[in-house]
């Protein structure tokens, strides 16, 4: 262990230079591990966002659909009851959709207004408090929607259309996750209210509730094969397999592109290093030569100056990689992700970076070492 003393010893006399090589390999490794760490968190978050993107199947009205005399398209209680049949055991629902302006405390504001049977409603949303309407002027309202304008239990918002609307239930939040309805900013209200004041002549949707995701293509292509007879598209149905393999592939693409950019930094941090070693070989030649001359081996000589680009590496790395973490997290707090931050996937790309740091130093160190134990003992003692 006498060489790897030695590797130490002379880390500590130039511990300006060891300081900055040091420094070098630490922001290279927080280049790749923070953009790593975003990366991951990123991609969780998305995914958290689409995470019952397949379980909520959204059809919807087709180009050959009867449309009103808006020319607006809408699916008729026959089309429910064949979709209902088609899509046994998953229970579908009818939904009415449309707008309207909002007057609370003197600011008007458009709002979403849902119009589905009392029953239907449990199937594609849930509660936070409260209970579903049940009848004429009440409503369920989303999460952001209550946030937004303080609404509470009880409270009474008016309408333009729909006149005076009493709050008795309020929505879970649904993360802005693709649930078939965007409930969060809307009024849920019985269906046969939302008949009487908007005159919908049919559905506007018709959501159907999955118990498994794998069954998506299956049942959508069941459902178009049901409807969409004599080559008239009846429906139109979101094949969102594809979509999520799209964004799988896009967010493999950027988090690529995102360690890529921080490799550069470790690239430049290895070159670095090799400068260092290669100061550290000249000006030790005479030191080298004697050590030859008193019966010191050439692996020997190349190991205790591996030993010292392994140190820079090691130490540079882990340093490195504990700041990744405050980085990371800090990230994480910005971006409201900190329960991403904690899954052992976001950790993976700082121990890769680590472990980067350590290789990339060790192979700077190579040639290095190498030209140490190949100096002839006799020129060495001659160097001056």
């Amino acid at each position: 262990m006498i060489f790897l003393e030695l590797a130490k010893r002379n880390l500590q006399l130039h511990y300006i230079r060891t300081i900055l090589a040091m420094l070098g390999i630490a922001i290279g490794v927080i280049a790749i591990a923070a953009l790593g760490i975003l990366g991951n968190m990123m991609y969780l978050g998305i995914s958290s966002q689409f995470a019952d993107i397949g379980s909520i199947m959204n059809v919807n009205p087709g180009p050959d659909a009867p449309s009103d005399a808006d020319n607006r398209r809408y699916l008729t209680e026959r089309h429910l009851q064949t979709i209902q049949q088609t899509a046994l055991p998953n229970p579908a629902v009818g939904t009415y959709s449309g707008s309207d302006i909002m007057q609370f405390r003197n600011s008007r504001a458009w709002a979403s207004v849902y119009g589905l049977s009392t029953q239907d409603m449990a199937i594609v949303t849930e509660l936070e408090e409260g209970i579903y309407p049940r009848s004429t002027g009440t409503a369920a309202i989303g999460a952001v929607l209550a946030a937004n304008n303080n609404f509470k239990l009880g409270d009474k918002v008016q309408l333009d259309k729909l006149g005076y609307v009493e709050v008795v239930g309020i929505l879970k939040d649904s993360g802005s996750r693709m649930s078939g309805l965007s409930a969060d900013r809307a009024f849920i209200i019985t269906r046969e209210w939302y008949v009487s004041v908007f005159d919908s002549p049919g559905y506007d949707s018709v959501l159907i509730k999955l118990s498994d995701t794998t069954t998506y293509t299956t049942v959508m292509d069941e459902v178009q094969t049901a409807l969409n007879k004599r080559d008239r598209e009846i429906i139109s149905i979101w094949d969102t397999s594809s979509f999520s393999d799209m964004l799988s592939e896009t967010l493999g693409q950027m988090s690529m592109f995102l360690t890529a950019i921080g490799g550069i930094s470790l690239l430049v941090a290895g070159v670095s290093i090799f400068n260092i070693m290669i100061m550290s070989v000249n000006e030790r030649i005479k030191e080298i030569g004697i050590m030859r001359s008193i019966g010191v081996f050439r692996w020997e000589i190349m190991s205790m100056f591996l030993y010292e680009g392994v140190l820079l590496g090691i130490i540079g790395s882990v340093i490195g990689g504990v700041l990744s973490l405050f980085a990371g997290y800090v990230l994480a707090v910005g971006m409201e992700m900190v329960e991403f931050f904690f899954n052992i996937t976001t950790m993976l790309p700082v121990v890769q970076a680590v472990t980067m740091g350590i290789v990339l130093s060790l192979i700077c160190t190579l040639y290095p070492a190498y030209m140490a134990s190949k100096l002839n003992p006799i020129d060495a003692l001659r160097h001056d």
